[in-house]
């Protein structure tokens, strides 16, 4: 009677109405929730639609990869996007480094620059061990996520509503 039992049932969500698999723990009368599946769904909308595909595709993957809280990959997958957007953008750079391709970027303003550093900087760190030093926390992965997200509505979303409101004018 005092060993813990649990229970397990299908459920409708009050929040989305969708059908959850709930989880609770019974030790002796005592009633104790644990957790439901699927735990949340990631907002992959949050890709805008004029980000190319290929590089919409990595920011998703991104997307998915927080929503499981795989952090180190959520901010790797932020810099491979970012790469593939300077890549797509025709970055010029001294080298290959992504750091140049960031800075060879003449249109970007220095401080859209400055974001995407950032993403580079804590993808580094997802991606590659660094002698201890390789975790990357939720606030990080959070962060990088909002970074990658704002230099995206640079480069494609503002710069097409611009476009678009410039040739309507000229019309």
């Amino acid at each position: 009677m005092n060993d813990p039992v649990r229970l397990y049932a299908i459920m409708q969500c009050s929040g989305c109405e969708n059908i959850i698999l709930a989880i609770a723990e019974r030790k002796g009368r005592d009633l104790s929730y644990v957790t439901h599946y699927p735990i949340g769904k990631p907002n992959e909308d949050r890709a805008a639609a004029e980000i190319p595909p290929n590089i919409r595709s990595d920011f998703q993957e991104a997307i998915r990869c927080r929503s499981v809280d795989a952090y180190k990959a959520t901010v790797s997958l932020c810099r491979r996007a970012l790469e593939a957007s300077c890549n797509q953008l025709g970055a010029k750079g001294k080298g290959k480094s992504l750091e140049d391709k960031i800075n060879g970027l003449a249109e970007l303003p220095d401080r859209i620059k400055a974001l995407a550093h950032k993403v580079r900087l804590k993808g580094n760190k997802g991606a590659h061990p660094q002698d201890g030093l390789d975790t990357v926390g939720e606030k990080e992965a959070d962060t990088i996520l909002e970074f990658t997200e704002m230099y995206m509505q640079y480069v494609y979303v503002i710069e097409k509503k611009i476009r678009e409101i410039d040739s309507a004018s000229s019309a």
